[in-house]
């Protein structure tokens, strides 16, 4: 325990008498409210920057997910695996240059310091073995190693058995940026069997598993099923009701020559279901319209013509509306399956020589109402020679094509943009690109456009509920990107005070930033001789970056500060990137010729910072600044 004269373990430079002694918040005399949310919106920021620049390092592509989501916590620990296997330069990897560029945006020491173990974050399970003041003594349950959970801010249930998640450390401890699954001794058990099965089956260590694998997240999503079916089979031999019995006798009347095995796995999977409680019958024949429609058009596409909501109904006396609601069922239940990585069914014995139809030309066909067989085979044929290319639903159809458009060269990027737009109109994101490739005076219509529509789709009512946390919902990213976008047009056509507007609502909209607005924001309003508000966001984002060493040095130089503090602003930004007076100097030079891809990362840093910034700078200030850097 330090004394009260001491430096405050929280590293935030006062004594700790003054600081976090009589800190109602304070946990465990190590870790401050402050310390741990500062440790939280630095990993968040470093996700952030991983997220936006290097998923291409994934061998899939990254999917966005809310934050918070047990998903996203696992596309996390993919992507950070992918940085630390990938080398940049010899002994360091990609996540040891994006740590060392966010330790330069801290100032508490006790946070650098704890940066230092990150590039060990990889999902973990721990066994809790006591609480004490909302910290946890706990082990490793794969490597048995000991450590201290700082669980308080997160609950401080002494019943806690174990827990999940991505661990980050904290100071003296380790804590849970994300979500924290809370996980019961038999639940833990049972997922430890599971577990150590499936990376016996794939020949790895478990460390490696955990690292690699789809299959924790699903499993624990799903340990309530697991634990029941499992229970069911503990508990002795399992009966099905009389209604679940004639629905296997009806799937069995399905069958014919060469279809047996598809016909008793088909029950296999129905016994499953009824056995877990997965879906609760009265009548058995809506279940047995909504199996034969399922198997007969998913495995046997050509019976599509056949099988219709209104002829099962007619044959099984029942309405169109139980068999759809069955049929959902069923394939919810698949749908888990498939996301554990259960086999389900095979297509054993397919009819005539009919190809299995991808997952497209199913959603196509769900789109569609044919009047007659022949309507039908033509539609097939027609998506056999075409690929199915024009044949989706205008809004699937436009996000394919954008998927692709984002990664075509300029000019075939512009048409297919505008067959997106053709196809939806209002895709947020699609308009923002094509306007990337018009002329200023043709862009703006697009991008208003695009603002208008998210202003629409989020409207006074959403943004009351929901201001200060916008990028952390997935849907509302697109106006966000479209708002930048246009805040962006709008400082590159001179309308200043209009650009402050657009920016400053989005950090109304984002607190945490995560688009990097202030960077933009504080040049123009040092421009603007608004320096109040620039000095709040230097307040409010107290980075050691080249970007904002370097505003700081205008900010100085603009707002008149002493001549011996803007000697001391410029000195200590020359010796956080020694670079940028530099790149200035040959700026145009550099972006006529391009700059290598070997450049190191202060260039780097030093020459985005000049080709965004250095229009603010007029000669008298780079001249200071050359003076007090080169003598």
């Amino acid at each position: 325990m330090p004394g009260r004269n001491d430096a405050c373990p929280c590293g935030s430079g006062k004594k700790y008498k003054k600081c976090c002694l009589n800190n109602s918040q304070q946990v465990a005399g190590m870790v401050s409210q402050g310390m741990f949310e500062e440790t939280i919106q630095a990993f968040q920021r470093m996700i952030f920057e991983i997220t936006e620049n290097y998923t291409h390092l994934l061998p899939t592509q990254f999917v966005e997910l809310e934050d918070n989501d047990l998903d996203f916590v696992y596309q996390v620990s993919k992507l950070l695996n992918a940085l630390r296997n990938e080398e940049k330069e010899e002994s360091k990897s990609y996540l040891d240059h994006v740590i060392e560029r966010q330790k330069k945006k801290e100032r508490r020491e006790s946070v650098i310091r704890s940066m230092d173990e990150w590039h060990k974050v990889e999902p973990s399970f721990f066994e809790i073995f006591e609480m004490e003041n909302g910290v946890a003594r706990a082990k490793n349950i794969f490597t048995e190693e000991e450590t201290s959970l700082l669980l308080g801010f997160h609950t401080d249930d002494p019943e806690l058995d174990c827990v999940f998640g991505l661990p980050v450390q904290c100071g003296p401890y380790q804590i849970f940026p994300h979500e924290l699954i809370e996980i019961m001794d038999d639940e833990m058990e049972l997922l430890k069997q599971l577990i150590q099965y499936a990376a016996d089956e794939e020949g790895k260590s478990i460390d490696e598993f955990l690292r690699t694998t789809d299959y924790i997240f699903p499993a624990i999503d799903h340990l309530d099923e697991f634990i029941e079916e499992a229970d069911e089979y503990m508990d002795g031999p399992f009966f099905l009701l009389p209604e679940e019995e004639e629905v296997s006798q009806g799937i069995r009347r399905l069958q014919k020559p060469g279809n047996e095995d598809v016909i008793d796995e088909m029950i296999v999977e129905w016994e499953n279901m009824a056995r877990m409680n997965y879906i609760q019958i009265n009548k058995p024949e809506p279940m047995i319209a909504a199996f034969e429609r399922v198997y007969r058009v998913d495995l046997y596409p050509e019976d599509y013509k056949k099988v219709t909501l209104k002829f099962l109904a007619e044959k099984y006396q029942t309405t169109t509306g139980s068999i759809s609601n069955r049929k959902k069922q069923i394939e919810e239940y698949f749908d888990d399956k498939m996301e554990m990585g259960s086999p389900i069914i095979t297509r054993q014995s397919p009819a005539a020589d009919f190809s299995s139809p991808t997952e497209d030309m199913f959603r196509a066909l769900n789109e569609q109402t044919f009047e007659s067989e022949e309507e039908f085979e033509q539609f097939i044929q027609k998506w056999n020679e075409t690929g199915g290319v024009g044949m989706m639903p205008d809004k699937t159809e436009a996000e394919r094509l954008f998927e692709e458009a984002v990664q075509a060269p300029p000019q075939q990027q512009k048409e297919m943009l505008e067959q997106v737009l053709t196809l939806e109109p209002d895709y947020i994101d699609a308009l923002v690109l094509y306007a990337s490739h018009l002329t200023f005076d043709e862009r703006e219509s697009y991008l208003k456009d695009a603002v208008k529509i998210g202003e629409k789709k989020f409207d006074d009512a959403f943004e009351k509920e929901n201001a200060g946390s916008y990028w952390m919902m997935v849907e509302t990213r697109p106006y966000m990107r479209a708002l930048y976008a246009y805040a962006q047009y709008l400082l590159e056509t001179n309308t200043q005070e209009k650009a402050s507007e657009y920016f400053e609502r989005i950090m109304y909209l984002n607190e945490n930033d995560n688009l990097g607005v202030r960077y933009d924001l504080i040049p123009l309003l040092i421009e603007l001789e608004k320096f109040d508000q620039a000095q709040a966001l230097f307040d409010e984002f107290p980075e050691q970056t080249t970007e904002m060493m370097y505003h700081k040095v205008l900010f100085d130089y603009k707002a008149g500060i002493s001549e011996k503090e803007l000697k001391k602003t410029i000195q200590a930004a020359i010796q956080a990137n020694n670079q940028v007076i530099v790149v200035m100097g040959i700026l145009d030079n550099l972006q006529n010729g391009g700059i290598s891809p070997e450049i190191g990362q202060s260039e780097y840093e030093a020459y985005q910072y000049a080709s965004q910034y250095a229009h603010y700078w007029d000669e008298p200030l780079r001249e200071l600044v050359r003076d007090i850097q080169f003598g």
